[in-house]
C-alpha cells in the first residue's frame, strides 16, 4: 500500500506498507502404499501408507512501514520507518507410518541441525530514520545513512536461558532483549479474566511498541542428549444403540481405569470408548490418543473420549495424561485424570 500527498510546505509526503512472505520447503519425500494403489490395472484402497521425508521448511515475512518526504531541490529522501521481522527454520527428518484401517499414525521426527546457536526461530522489530537521494536503488536498511534508533539500556529486559534438556533430551537456547512494560490494575484484571491466549498475549507483549526488540531460539546439537521424537496419534468411533456396560453403576472410577491407561494405544482408546459410553443409549462416541515420545527420556500421552445420546441429553467427557520416566533404567507411569463429566 502506498499513499502520497503534497504538503503546505510544497514536500512531495509518501507513506508505504507492505509485508512480503517467503515460504520455502526443500528435500525429498518418498511414499510407498501397502498394497499398491495401482495395480493389475485396478486401483486398491491402501492398508499401510509409509513415508519418508527429508526437507528443510523455512517461512520469513517482514512487516514494513515508513513516511517520508522529499527534497526536490536536492534530490534527497527523509525517512522515518519500523520493521518487523519473522522468520522460521527447520531442517527435519521424518517417516511417517500411517494404518488406515485402524486410523492409527506413527511420525517419527528429527532435527538435523548440526551448526550450534543456528536459529529456529527469530522475531526482531526495530525503528530507524534515513537520509539517501530519491534515485537510490539499494535497499533502505543498507544505505550508509539509515540509522537505527537503540533503545536506553536501563529501560530493558535482556534474558539469555536454555530449556528442555530435563524434560525431553533436546537443549534449547532462548535468548533476547524487550522493553521493560508496565502493567496497571485494570489491564492485570483484564489477563487475569480472560480466558482467550491472544488477549492475554496482547496485554503482555505490547504489539503496538515501537521500539527496538528481539526474540530467538535455538536448538544446541552438543548438549542434547536426543534428536528424535516419536509422535503417535489414533482415532477411534463408533454408534451403539446399546451401550456394553448397561448399568451406571457399572460406570468405571478412576481407579479402576487407571491401569487400562498403561495399554498400548488402540486398546487404550478402545477401553476409552467403552468407559465414556457406559449407560448411555443410541450412544456415538469417539476417542483421540496423542503420544509423544522423547528418545531415552520421558513419554506423555494425552487421551480424550466424548459420547453422547441422539436420543437424549445424556453426554460424558473423559480426558487423560499419561507420563512415563525412565529412571534407573526402569520405567515408572503416573496416570492422571484431567476431568471427567457427566450431563444427564
Amino acid at each position: 500500500m502506498a499513499l502520497s500527498f503534497p504538503t503546505e510546505m510544497g514536500f512531495p509526503f509518501l507513506y508505504t506498507y507492505d509485508m512480503p512472505i517467503l515460504v520455502r520447503f526443500e528435500g525429498k519425500v518418498k511414499a510407498v502404499s501397502t498394497p499398491q494403489i495401482s495395480q493389475n490395472n485396478k486401483l486398491h484402497k491402501p492398508e499401510q501408507i509409509s513415508a519418508k521425508i527429508e526437507a528443510v521448511v523455512t517461512i520469513s515475512s517482514r512487516d514494513q512501514s515508513h513516511l517520508s518526504f522529499v527534497t526536490p531541490f536536492d534530490h534527497e529522501i527523509y525517512i522515518a520507518g519500523f520493521d518487523r521481522n519473522f522468520q522460521v527454520h527447520i531442517p527435519v527428518k521424518a517417516e511417517v507410518e500411517y494404518n488406515v484401517k485402524n486410523m492409527q499414525a506413527k511420525i517419527e521426527l528429527e532435527l538435523v541441525e548440526k551448526h550450534e546457536d543456528a536459529r529456529l526461530l527469530r522475531y526482531a522489530a526495530w525503528p530507524y530514520t534515513s537520509r539517501s537521494d530519491v534515485m537510490s536503488i539499494i535497499p533502505v536498511s543498507l544505505r550508509p545513512n539509515t540509522k537505527v534508533i537503540k533503545p536506553d539500556q536501563s529501560k530493558y529486559r535482556y534474558f539469555d536461558n536454555q530449556f528442555g534438556k530435563k524434560e525431553t533430551g533436546l537443549n534449547f537456547r532462548v535468548w533476547g532483549y524487550h522493553p521493560v512494560q508496565s502493567i496497571n490494575l485494570i489491564q492485570l484484571g483484564k489477563v487475569l479474566q480472560s480466558q482467550n491466549i491472544e488477549t492475554i498475549w496482547q496485554q503482555l507483549w505490547d504489539q503496538s511498541s515501537l521500539e527496538q526488540s528481539e526474540f530467538n531460539i535455538a536448538f544446541i546439537p552438543s548438549k542434547s542428549t536426543t534428536r528424535k521424537v516419536v509422535l503417535r496419534l489414533g482415532y477411534q468411533n463408533k454408534y451403539k444403540s446399546n451401550p456394553e456396560i448397561q448399568s451406571q453403576e457399572e460406570y468405571l472410577t478412576f481407579d479402576q481405569l487407571t491401569p487400562k491407561l498403561k495399554m498400548e494405544s488402540l486398546p487404550r482408546q478402545q477401553e476409552m470408548l467403552k468407559h465414556v459410553s457406559s449407560g448411555i443409549k443410541s450412544v456415538k462416541a469417539c476417542s483421540l490418543d496423542a503420544t509423544i515420545e522423547f528418545e531415552n527420556e520421558k513419554k506423555f500421552v494425552v487421551g480424550l473420549a466424548v459420547a453422547k445420546s441422539n436420543v437424549g441429553p445424556k453426554s460424558r467427557t473423559v480426558c487423560s495424561i499419561t507420563e512415563t520416566m525412565l529412571k534407573n533404567n526402569r520405567l515408572s507411569s503416573k496416570p492422571k485424570l484431567i476431568f471427567q463429566t457427566l450431563m444427564d
